[in-house]
Parts: structure tokens; C-alpha cells; sequence
């Protein structure tokens, strides 16, 4: 479609007025997660302060409710800057002086927060001018999607699942649901940075796939995810199946996790890329309806009390025997496994095969014999001391 642009202008007052009512709103089904800092939130109302000019903030007005006359105006592109202007007007933002760059700046408002400033600086920002483009009322939602990811593709480049998150669909949005599980923040498995550039989000797509389809090739990380979101965009039949199986496998990875004595597994746990492996086997056992025994959670506690130790060192200086040799043979592949490309098919498959092999199957008894177990655990830390 052509757009049609209004282009004027508002006050911080009149905005922080239409944000306080909610009739100015964020549409989180096209714009990214927060991802500014503090530094950058101050050196904008710095900005403001020095009078300079910030750039646009583009708004679209939705379609007018017949029977209340009520509308909503969201924000497609200006987010961050509205928010950090928000907060620093409500008392929820202070300039530190570190992140202010203009020293007369760093020397009138260090460590100040608004309620702070005189008088003449507070009506200063409320009367400051921000421009404001206003979309056509009358375009669709998919051209305005578009118009924000071309908006950002000249400032801070949004990642492939930024970009995923503007076309949303059914997908998508278990994959959202999913990553507000509490389970994630018990096993401090996101960072931060993960959280605001939506890499928790892109996890657990994977996690969902891998519950759907078993172990693919991630080599090319984006490729299943896309094929996924575009599958399942509008019609997802099996959504509540999936959720059920995802939901049992959580909840058998808690029970391992609750089973575990005080130490270091969490460390285990929280690392993607053993936590995908273990969910690859516990996704098996529920197809397979096996169960994690007590026996079963043993020989994965010995096994990560192992691992966790494990260097790739060659085997010839431990002096082991045939059985000592045999179990090495098992971390030293799934360490490999582990070191590179940890996306490939063969790499995660390797890894799977090593957990299956060992604690579900047990083969030669290996992880379940105890003395063995100690003994190599015990080669293995003298390498160290």
C-alpha cells in the first residue's frame, strides 16, 4: 500500500499525559524487548537538556471502537526513547554522572533525579518538542510491521528472532509462553542480554522442535526456527499436545533437579548446551515411557561428576584398564561433542547417544559400577593436583 504520513509535533508533557492513560501503548507483538541501558537513557535526556534534537517517534492510530469511540495510538518505532523519557519524569531514573557526557552537564546535574532539577530545567523538559510521525490510521497491521523492521535496520540491528517476534503467529507465541516458565530463572540459564534481545525466546523454540521433530542440524541456527514460524503461523493443531509433552518434560528435568545433593550440578544444568542434550533424553524416555528410577538419576549424577572434571587429556598417562579406558572413551566423545560445533546433527546426536548409552541403557555397566565410577573420578583428579 502507499502510506500516508502526518508529521507534527508534542510535548513531553502532552506524551507522558497519553502514557499515563494508556492511550498511548506499546505493541509488543512488533516491537523488541527493552534493551537500553542506563548510560543511554541518561545521555538522552541529556540530550534533551543540551536542547538538542532526538529523533522521531513514529505512532499509529488503531481502528476506532464503533460503540465507545475509544482508540488506542501505538508506538511503532520509539519505544526506548519514550520509556527512558517515562521514567525519568516519574523519579524512576537518576543522571549518573559517569554516563553524562557534556561537563556542564556532569557539574549542574550529576546524581540528580528530576525532582531534583530547578524549576526552569523541569518546565524545560516538559515543554520540550519531540516529532512525531503518524501512520495513516487506515493502513494494516502487516505493512506497519514492516515499516518497523525497515525502521531498525539503520539503527541497533535487530537479531533473527527480533525479527520473528514483528510476524509473530501461534508458534511464536508458545515459544514466548514458554520462555516465562519459572523454570529458566531456577536454573539461571538466561543472562540478562539473552532476556532483552529475545535469545530465551529462540531457546525454547529450539526446545519445542526438538520436542516435535527429535534432533535436527542447527549448523544454520535460524533455519528450523523459520520453517517453524512460518508452519505454524495461523494453524497449529497439535499446540496443546506439544504444550503437554514440554510441560511433562519440565517437570521430570525438576525432579532430576530436586534429587541432586548441594554442588556444582547446577552448573551442568544451566549451560545450553548440555541442558538441550539432556532434554534430547528425557524427551526419549517419555516417547519410550521409561522412567527416571533413582537409579536412573544416580548414574546422571555420577556422570556430571565426572564430566565436570574431564579434560581431553590423552589416556596413555592415566594408566587405566580395559574399564577405566571403556568409560573414558564415553567423556572424551561427549566432551568433543561438546567443544565445537555443538549445533551439528552428529555433534548433538553424539552427545545423546553418550547420555542414552550410559544411563538409560548402561551398557558393559558401566556408569553403575560404583568402583568404576571412583577409580576413573579419582585418575581423572590427580591429572589436576
Amino acid at each position: 500500500m502507499e502510506f500516508k504520513f502526518t508529521e507534527n509535533t508534542k510535548t513531553i508533557s502532552e506524551i507522558n499525559k497519553l502514557l499515563r492513560s494508556n492511550s498511548l501503548m506499546v505493541d509488543h507483538s512488533y516491537q523488541r524487548r527493552k534493551i537500553w541501558s542506563d548510560a543511554d537513557k541518561i545521555r538522552l535526556i541529556e540530550t534533551i537538556l543540551l536542547n538538542y534534537v532526538v529523533p522521531s517517534v513514529y505512532w499509529w492510530q488503531s481502528r476506532i471502537d464503533p460503540d465507545t469511540g475509544e482508540s488506542k495510538t501505538h508506538i511503532v518505532d520509539g519505544q526506548q526513547r519514550l520509556t527512558a523519557i517515562s521514567e525519568f519524569v516519574t523519579g524512576n531514573l537518576k543522571l549518573n554522572k559517569n554516563s553524562l557526557l557534556d561537563k556542564d552537564c556532569r557539574e549542574i546535574y550529576h546524581n540528580k533525579y528530576f525532582s531534583e532539577l530547578s524549576d526552569e530545567d523541569k518546565t524545560k523538559i516538559w515543554n520540550y518538542k519531540i516529532s512525531v510521525i503518524e501512520i495513516d490510521k487506515n493502513a494494516k497491521e502487516d505493512d506497519v510491521i514492516n515499516m518497523f523492521n525497515r525502521l531498525n535496520l539503520t539503527e541497533y540491528t535487530l537479531n533473527s528472532q527480533e525479527k520473528r517476534h514483528a510476524k509473530r503467529g501461534l508458534f511464536h507465541d508458545f515459544a514466548t509462553e514458554l520462555s516465562e516458565n519459572n523454570f529458566w530463572q531456577r536454573i539461571k540459564i538466561f543472562s540478562g542480554a539473552d532476556v532483552k534481545r529475545m535469545n530465551d525466546v529462540t531457546y525454547c523454540a529450539n526446545i519445542i522442535i526438538l520436542a516435535k521433530r527429535g534432533i535436527v542440524d542447527q549448523a544454520k541456527i535460524d533455519k528450523p526456527i523459520n520453517e517453524a514460524y512460518e508452519k505454524y503461523k495461523k494453524d497449529y493443531p497439535e499446540i496443546d499436545d506439544d504444550k503437554k509433552l514440554v510441560e511433562d518434560a519440565i517437570n521430570n528435568f525438576i525432579k532430576i533437579i530436586d534429587y541432586m545433593p548441594q554442588g556444582n550440578y547446577n552448573n551442568f544444568f544451566n549451560k545450553k548446551v548440555q541442558n538441550y542434550s539432556l532434554f534430547s533424553l528425557i524427551f526419549y524416555m517419555i516417547r519410550r515411557k521409561e522412567q527416571w528410577t533413582d537409579e536412573r538419576k544416580n548414574f546422571l549424577k555420577y556422570f556430571i561428576d565426572i564430566y565436570q572434571n574431564f579434560k581431553n587429556e590423552n589416556s596413555e598417562s592415566l594408566e587405566l584398564n580395559d574399564k577405566q579406558q571403556e568409560l573414558f572413551d564415553y567423556f572424551r566423545k561427549y566432551k568433543l561433542a561438546s567443544s565445537e560445533g555443538v549445533n551439528k546433527l552428529a555433534n548433538r546426536t553424539i552427545r545423546f547417544n553418550v547420555l542414552k548409552d550410559l544411563i538409560v541403557n548402561d551398557e558393559g555397566n558401566l556408569i553403575g559400577d560404583i568402583e568404576l565410577v571412583n577409580s576413573l573420578k579419582l585418575k581423572i583428579s590427580e591429572t589436576d593436583s
